[in-house]
């Protein structure tokens, strides 16, 4: 019994270490999403061409090309702008 007992908690330890591995991963792939999206100087220069949307509660805009390559989730953060 002492056995299955203690063959269960490494069982246990190993399932949450593999969610934990999963959830680290996911939250390395937003954190890279981030930076690519908002410190990416040449883009934050560049002017809007066409379409452009913004960032809602942020000074933050994209243009159609940078808006499509978002996933839906992202773009449901943005509302679309006549261009100027």
């Amino acid at each position: 019994m002492k056995d299955e007992t203690i063959a269960h908690l490494i069982q246990l330890l190993s399932d949450k270490q593999a969610e934990y591995k999963t959830a680290l991963a996911k939250k390395d792939e937003t954190i890279e999403r981030l930076i690519q999206l908002l410190s990416d100087k040449q883009l934050r220069d560049a002017p809007a061409v066409g379409m452009r949307y913004h960032l809602r509660g942020y000074d933050y805009d994209l243009c159609q090309a940078e808006y499509d390559k978002l996933s839906e989730f992202e773009k449901c953060q943005y509302e679309a702008m006549a261009p100027h």
